[in-house]
C-alpha cells in the first residue's frame, strides 16, 4: 500500500514539475518575442524634419556630456544614450529618414564600442526615448 501511494505522489510531483518547466519556457519565449520584434524597424509616428532632428540630437548629445562625472553610473548611462543619438544623427546625415534612423541607429551600440551587451529591454527603452525626443 505504501509503495502505491509513494508512486502516485512521485508521479504527481514529476507531472507538476514538468508543467512548471514547460510553462516557464513558454513565458520566456513570449517575453523575448515581445521585446525583439521591431527594434531595428522604422519607428512609427510623425517626426521632425531632418534638419530640425539633427539640431535636436546635437543639443541632446551636448546636454548629456555636461554635468556628469566620468566613471559614475550616470556617466556610463549618458555615454550609451549619446552613442545611440550619434548613431541616429549619422544615419540622418547619410540620407535616411528620421523614422528609419531611429531603428538603424541602434546598431551604433555594438560590441566594438563596448556596449554590445545591452539587453532587449534597455534597447527598447533607448528607442522609446529617441522617439519621444524626435516627435
Amino acid at each position: 500500500m505504501k509503495k502505491v501511494n509513494f508512486k502516485k505522489v512521485l508521479l504527481t510531483l514529476v507531472a507538476v514539475f514538468s508543467l512548471m518547466v514547460f510553462g516557464v519556457e513558454q513565458a520566456e519565449a513570449q517575453a523575448i518575442n515581445e521585446f525583439s520584434t521591431g527594434l531595428y524597424d522604422p519607428a512609427p509616428g510623425t517626426f521632425l524634419g531632418s534638419d530640425a532632428a539633427q539640431d535636436v540630437l546635437v543639443n541632446a548629445i551636448n546636454d548629456l556630456k555636461n554635468g556628469v562625472t566620468p566613471g559614475t553610473p550616470a556617466y556610463t548611462a549618458a555615454q550609451k544614450v549619446g552613442l545611440y543619438y550619434n548613431g541616429i544623427y549619422q544615419e540622418i546625415l547619410s540620407g535616411k529618414s528620421v523614422s528609419v534612423a531611429i531603428g538603424v541607429g541602434l546598431t551604433a551600440l555594438n560590441d566594438t564600442n563596448g556596449f554590445g551587451d545591452l539587453g532587449r529591454y534597455e534597447l527598447k527603452e533607448l528607442r522609446e526615448g529617441a522617439i519621444d525626443l524626435l516627435q
